[in-house]
């Protein structure tokens, strides 16, 4: 126990030794700080956080209840999260693509390039308290072809219903962590979200999965009072709280069975994708 507690303020002295803090992210998307004549990125200088701040910090605080501010007007809808993606030097602001159209209250569903040019900025808003967390201009990581789950004229592309900013740089430093394989039948996994209409403060609601279908993940939610409303955007995580898809939405249980089942965009499908966009 003594080496341990030693460690740590060896490491925490070190540290105040900086004046300058530098994030390095590699290929892998893992996260190193350095100080200046170590050889630094070149990216802005980022507070280190305690070790208290970390062990406070929920999941559920890199989910956000979105604003987008386009050239017409403003759109909320539905929820945004902030992961790291591998190969990327920033974390990514992450949602459903379908709701930059109807289901967002657009007349018409607005193409990767038409986001790239109208989608100016974003604020964002926390689930918990509804205050305002971060905000920045929107650099978008839109893969070049994506695709609406809720469009049935609009085949399934490969990287599917997924808008993709580069986080602020407030909340830069919350991000969710993506996993490596997809989800499978029978894991236990968990939709990070608030619900629609509703006063109480729990904002992480189980799930199982039960299968892939037309290239969804498939989960069967455990609470049958869960709203399905404006939870399009949030990230499904598992047990680990890795990010294993996008949350597009989901309807009543078939069969008579009380509840609801939720699809969503699976991490398979938009990781490479992503990364891609960075290069």
């Amino acid at each position: 126990m003594r080496a341990i507690i030693m460690l740590c303020t060896l490491f925490l002295a070190s540290a105040s030794t900086a004046d300058t803090i530098y994030r390095k992210v590699d290929a892998n998307g893992r996260v190193t700080f350095s100080d200046k004549t170590s050889g630094s990125t070149g990216e802005a200088p980022v507070e280190l956080e305690s070790a208290t701040s970390r062990a406070s910090r929920n999941p559920y605080d890199a989910v956000f209840n979105p604003v987008f501010e386009t050239s017409s007007r403003e759109l909320s809808a539905g929820k945004a999260f902030v992961a790291t993606v591998p190969g990327c030097p920033a974390p990514m602001l992450l949602t459903a693509y379908h709701l930059l159209g109807p289901s967002g209250g657009l007349n018409f569903q607005l193409t990767a390039a038409q986001i790239k040019a109208e989608v100016r900025k974003i604020r964002l808003y926390t689930l918990k308290s509804g205050t305002l967390a971060g905000e920045g201009r929107a650099d978008s990581h839109m893969p070049t072809i994506v695709s609406s789950c809720c469009d049935a004229t609009n085949p399934r592309t490969s990287a599917g219903d997924i808008a993709a900013f580069t986080a602020p740089a407030k909340v830069a430093n919350l991000a969710l962590p993506l996993a490596i394989l997809d989800a499978r039948k029978g894991d236990k996994v968990f939709i990070l979200t608030s619900l629609s209409g509703r006063t109480d403060t729990t904002f992480s609601h189980e799930a199982i999965v039960s299968g892939m279908q037309d290239g969804y993940l498939m989960y069967d939610i455990t609470n049958p009072d869960y709203a399905i409303r404006a939870t399009s955007g949030a990230p499904v995580i598992n047990s680990k709280g890795q990010v294993v898809a996008i949350n597009l939405g989901g309807g009543p249980q078939q069969g008579g069975k009380r509840g609801y089942y939720g699809m969503g965009n699976p991490v398979s499908a938009w990781k490479t994708p992503l990364s891609n966009t960075c290069k």
